[in-house]
């Protein structure tokens, strides 16, 4: 689900991605790949996670994940789910801006 957001039209992911990341939502990727369709907004949180990989591996490893799902851990470096969950939260952070505290509520 995430390839195909990511590699379609995807301006929609991008924007929400950029101005209105749902942090408090970020699901485990075991919650992920697990409860797929319980999960509000998965394909978004798919979609960050495809990010991730091709920040990490490029447009190669993007083929080699769909080649091999199974190698998502080494194409994104990482030795095991916890430490995928804490890139991947770190990426999101990183890449989605959203660090900064909120503007203040207009008058």
């Amino acid at each position: 689900e995430g390839v195909a957001s990511y590699v379609g039209p995807h301006e929609v992911y991008a924007h929400i991605c950029r101005h209105q990341f749902p942090f408090e939502r970020v699901p485990t990727f075991a919650q992920l790949a697990r409860s797929y369709d319980r999960v509000p907004t998965a394909d978004l949180f798919a979609y960050s996670l495809v990010d991730l990989v091709v920040a990490t591996s490029g447009r190669d490893g993007l083929a080699a994940l769909l080649r091999s799902p199974e190698d998502l851990l080494a194409l994104v470096r990482c030795r095991d789910e916890a430490e995928l969950d804490a890139r991947w939260r770190a990426f999101q952070r990183e890449h989605y801006g959203h660090d900064a505290p909120p503007p203040p509520p207009a008058s």
